[in-house]
């Protein structure tokens, strides 16, 4: 199975945003593709469109909306925040699926 991985830097703060949506036979055929712009703007405006407490909240809001919008049917998603002196980061990943 391949993979399609995206990052997005929020411009409101130094959270990294990466999502994984799982691909299957693609063929090289862009139509079977998503639009790594729209799938920005979606989780841009989830994550702005309210405040969490939690991170792990937040990451399970975009996983939904990659669920919902885009048709994926299984996200894993990573956020990362750059907030701890003398850490690189630290990150929540979960793992969205729909129900069959």
């Amino acid at each position: 199975s391949r993979g399609i991985s995206l990052g997005i830097a929020t411009s409101n703060s130094r959270e990294l945003v990466e999502n994984i949506i799982a691909v299957h036979g693609l063929n090289d055929d862009f139509s079977r593709t998503v639009c790594y712009d729209s799938i920005a703007r979606a989780l841009r405006a989830e994550a702005m469109a309210r405040p969490r407490k939690l991170v792990e909240t937040l990451a399970e809001d975009m996983g939904k909306v990659c669920l919902k919008e885009f048709g994926a049917r299984h996200v894993v998603v990573t956020l990362r925040k750059f907030i701890l002196p003398r850490t690189d980061s630290v990150s929540v990943t979960v793992h969205v699926s729909r129900h069959r």
